[in-house]
């Protein structure tokens, strides 16, 4: 993360070098999305619309207050079985994959 930009505060760094990445899923529907995050419950029936399309870049508006703060929108860029989700605070993304 701090080769690709943006500076990491300790309390980010501690979380991120105690065995923080586990399985997270993701279920969504056309409106809700509910993810899991090694089999418990992180978000549920979390509410989102798609606000614009244009080939494969997505604009999401989530409704999801105890997670955001409030309304927030997203931009998701589709490619194939993945998409990337920018991080705000660093020149990268998130990947998600569909796994069978």
């Amino acid at each position: 993360m701090e080769k690709y930009g943006g500076e990491i505060p300790e309390k980010v760094r501690k979380i991120l070098s105690d065995n923080f990445f586990g399985r997270l899923t993701i279920e969504y529907t056309c409106s809700k999305m509910t993810s899991y995050y090694d089999g418990s419950t992180t978000a549920k029936d979390m509410k989102y619309e798609i606000l614009k399309r244009e080939d494969n870049l997505l604009e999401i508006k989530y409704h999801a207050p105890d997670l955001y703060g409030g309304i927030t929108t997203m931009r998701i860029m589709l490619d194939g079985n993945c998409y990337y989700v920018p991080l705000q605070s660093f020149t990268f993304s998130e990947v998600f994959c569909k796994v069978k």
